[in-house]
């Protein structure tokens, strides 16, 4: 997927459509596992060893994600020993392509989902059983094959996911400025997400939705002038106070990161990053 009339700069996901296993080698050739947004391009990569597993259709997603066939790795690899049977290669294969895909486009973060590895239960995404589980999948046995909200609400607004007829405003440029008492977002276009990090992971994060902006303007959810002020706000004011509040007791050592992503961002340039050195 790549589309640049959708303002999104370069962004592909892709299959080697030669990659194969070698039994006497014990190695899958020409396949590699790569997703990055680096160098004004995103590159999302994966080998098309497990689509022999793979449904051709709609009609032949039930069918597949319950095929117990047994890998042959005489003629067909064992992807990390996780695929031995038919349906598993179809999950890591299929889950393992959508999580390089949106490493390409910059959805990378967040405590769960299929985003952090989830997507060897691809399937239960879609099938209300799976071969060798008792019982219907219930929502609580999905196993991280779920996108979290945090990258959810980035792949919504995300320029290369935007429809032909969207509107299309100008380009986002945004910053983050130190005061006396934190820090202050800008954004030209509207912020849709605040993600803070304490020492590179994921701790809390800000959305600036249409769906809770009412609740911001009514003062359900904690919101200054600024953030209540519009859907996307251009301007975000964050006290020391506040980023406590957020990220909790810190140590001396601990490094807070704050991310920021606008709306019609085009992603070489997604996120501004300031790092907060003591808080």
């Amino acid at each position: 997927m790549e589309s640049e009339e959708l303002g999104c700069g370069g962004t592909v996901a892709c299959l080697t459509l030669d990659s194969h296993w070698d039994p006497e080698a014990e190695i899958i050739l020409g396949h590699g596992a790569y997703g990055s947004n680096s160098f004004g391009l995103g590159v999302g990569i994966f080998g098309s060893h497990t689509t022999h597993a793979w449904p051709a259709c709609a009609e032949e997603i039930a069918e597949k994600f319950l095929d117990t066939t047994a890998i042959d790795t005489s003629i067909l690899a064992n992807d990390a020993g996780e695929g031995g049977e038919y349906w598993q290669a179809a999950n890591i294969g299929m889950g393992a392509l959508f999580h390089m895909a949106a490493m390409a486009m910059w959805i990378d973060s967040g405590p769960t989902g299929i985003i952090q590895r989830g997507y060897k239960h691809f399937s239960r995404a879609f099938m209300a059983k799976e071969p060798g589980h008792e019982g219907p999948i219930k929502q609580g046995d999905e196993g991280r094959a779920h996108l979290n909200r945090l990258s959810a609400v980035g792949l919504r607004h995300h320029p290369c996911l935007r429809m032909p007829g969207d509107v299309i405003s100008e380009m986002a440029v945004e910053f983050i400025s130190a005061t006396d008492d934190g820090v202050v977002i800008h954004s030209k276009t509207g912020v849709i997400l605040v993600e803070v990090l304490v020492n590179n992971k994921h701790c809390t994060h800000m959305e600036y939705t249409a769906e809770n902006f009412g609740r911001r303007q009514s003062g359900q959810i904690p919101a200054e002038a600024d953030e209540a002020a519009a859907v996307f706000p251009t301007q975000i004011a964050l006290s020391r106070d506040r980023l406590r509040g957020l990220v909790g007791e810190l140590a001396e050592s601990d490094e807070v990161v704050l991310s920021v992503t606008s709306l019609n961002r085009d992603w070489p340039q997604q996120r501004e990053i300031r790092r907060l050195a003591k808080l």
